[in-house]
């Protein structure tokens, strides 16, 4: 999984194309602080699919809403085994 920081929005993208979730149709964006709080929560649907005829990855765009890019250490998708450390999108 890559995480990517794209102005007011994270890219999270699944580069393993055999990952499962245990939860079905649907997978749980959790996002934490360097303290270890949680500062976004956000369901998605699952798989992901790509949206880009074959140019990334499967992947979601998530809004950070009032969530400053600087506050987030990890993402994990809950459900699966994924987890990232956000980069700056270049």
């Amino acid at each position: 999984m890559t995480v990517e920081i794209a102005g007011p929005e994270l890219i999270v993208y699944v580069d393993d194309p055999d990952a499962t979730a245990a939860t079905g149709r649907r997978v749980e964006l959790i996002c934490v602080a360097h303290g270890g709080e949680v500062v976004l929560r956000r369901t998605e649907p699952w798989p992901f699919t790509d949206t880009d005829g074959g140019q990334q990855a499967p992947h979601v765009h998530t809004p950070l809403g009032e969530v400053r890019p600087d506050d987030v250490a990890r993402c994990d998708l809950g459900g699966t085994e994924l987890s990232a450390v956000p980069s700056l999108a270049r």
